[in-house]
């Protein structure tokens, strides 16, 4: 299976021009993508790379949003990798839904394990 993850500019409401744009987030699993989510990262048209999908980091800003975004992809894989591992039906709308808390995953079972060795057993052996 292919996963993409891609980041692009736009305005809030289209046809609108401004110096600000939106950065929104654009997935695809097996080419088939679900509707473009917000960042919530804006930033001058000038100051955005298209083809290293980030920010032209010349402050400490900037620098911080590249690292939100780097993240956010960070976020999408995992929950792309998490889905894969359990063997679950994978599209990009289920990625989203996931990502944006409307919906969830259930846990593995090392997840519910590591969970109890960090919860239950560590208390006990300190």
């Amino acid at each position: 299976m292919k996963f993409i993850v891609h980041f692009k500019l736009r305005s809030k409401k289209k046809g609108i021009t401004s110096d600000y744009q939106f950065i929104y987030v654009r997935h695809r699993v097996e080419g088939k993508t679900s509707s473009d989510f917000s960042t919530g990262i804006k930033c001058k048209t000038s100051e955005w790379d298209q083809k290293a999908q980030r920010l032209k980091a010349d402050t400490e800003l900037l620098r911080q949003q590249n690292i939100k975004i780097a993240q956010i992809q960070s976020d999408l894989e995992t929950i792309y990798n998490e889905l894969r591992k359990a063997d679950k039906s994978i599209t990009a709308n289920i990625i989203k839904q996931i990502y944006t808390k409307k919906a969830t995953v259930s846990p593995t079972l090392l997840a519910f394990y590591d969970h109890y060795i960090d919860n239950e057993l560590r208390p006990v052996l300190e």
